[in-house]
């Protein structure tokens, strides 16, 4: 024997066992060879692993993106809510400088005092 042919044969030994190769992430599941002539039984569905699986999937990926969708508007409505409280404020402050206004132009100091006395009451009982 030469040393070339041991060496084959160490390895064909060594091939011979060993375990089967574990099947790897996207490698494709080995097939049994069908009979010929045998028929699949329709009755009977195929394993669907592999389609649940991305099955899951699709629906965590459809499910963040509308929620992601909900998020929007969400803030859009929180934005719209924020200028519209924003701008009544604003008209409340200019109703209330121009009523200090009023007060202020009466005058004395003690007509101006009982129009700002006056208007604090009002404020008060209409919140």
């Amino acid at each position: 024997m030469a040393i070339g042919e041991s060496s084959r044969a160490v390895v064909k030994a060594v091939e011979a066992t060993t375990l089967p190769r574990r099947r790897t992430r996207g490698s494709a599941p080995r097939r049994r060879p069908v009979a010929p002539g045998a028929t699949s039984n329709p009755a009977t569905p195929a394993p669907a692993s592999r389609s649940l699986r991305r099955n899951w999937r699709a629906t965590l990926v459809g499910a963040l993106i509308g929620f992601l969708i909900v998020l929007m508007l969400v803030m859009k409505w929180l934005l719209d809510f924020q200028v519209a409280a924003a701008a009544k404020r604003h008209e409340e402050e200019m109703a209330a400088r121009a009523a200090a206004a009023h007060c202020f132009e009466l005058g004395p100091h003690r007509a101006a005092e009982a129009c700002r006395a006056g208007e604090r009451i009002d404020d008060l009982s209409a919140r």
